[in-house]
């Protein structure tokens, strides 16, 4: 599984970084860290994505992960359970998301897959602007190119809490989605 393989390297090769500041935060993951808000040292932002990392080569079960966490650091430290569920869920989305970028950008599927869908969670606590993102794209689809600077910045998850996800898209598949330019490309192509 080279996805799941990606997830796991990009997680542990990433830094770690620690700050009360959400914000400050935020900026941080999206240069690659994973990073915990809160009052922690270094050392357990590190532990606890060790134990992540870990529990996603293991198959990624969000129970597991929070019993690791409490029972190696007295009780999950400042973290409640409900907050380890959400550094689980966030995390566990990134680094699936790394991961398939990371696995799309091998040279023998870079070609295959030049675009991306973007997927709000629609349901009642959707965020105007994650639903936003699905028609946003080109000819107002939800498609992206994969080396589109608004995709770069905003694919899932890119918030707090975010539950949107994304697929790759080949050009065929865009065409049938209505982006003209991949029409354009399939009539040549054919």
């Amino acid at each position: 599984f080279p996805v799941l393989d990606d997830a796991v390297e990009v997680l542990e090769s990433s830094r770690v970084y620690s700050s009360g500041d959400y914000r400050e935060v935020a900026e941080e993951v999206q240069r690659g860290a994973f990073a915990i808000t809160g009052d922690l040292a270094e050392q357990q932002v590190q532990e606890i994505r060790d134990i992540l990392a870990e529990n996603i080569r293991e198959g990624a079960d969000m129970k597991a992960f929070v019993n690791n966490v409490q029972a190696r650091l007295e009780e999950g430290g400042p973290l409640s359970e409900s907050r380890l569920e959400n550094i689980f869920r966030t995390n566990v989305q990134s680094s699936f998301s790394n991961g398939a970028d990371r696995a799309l950008s091998s040279p023998m599927v870079v070609d295959a897959f030049p675009s991306r869908a973007y997927y709000a969670t629609t349901d009642k606590r959707v965020r105007h602007t994650h639903i936003a993102m699905e028609k946003l794209g080109l000819n107002g689809t939800n498609i992206y190119r994969a080396d589109d600077p608004t995709w770069l910045k905003f694919r899932p998850p890119w918030d707090y809490a975010c539950r949107c996800s994304w697929s790759p898209v080949s050009v065929e598949q865009a065409a049938r989605r209505g982006v003209e330019e991949a029409m354009a490309w399939w009539e040549r192509a054919k």
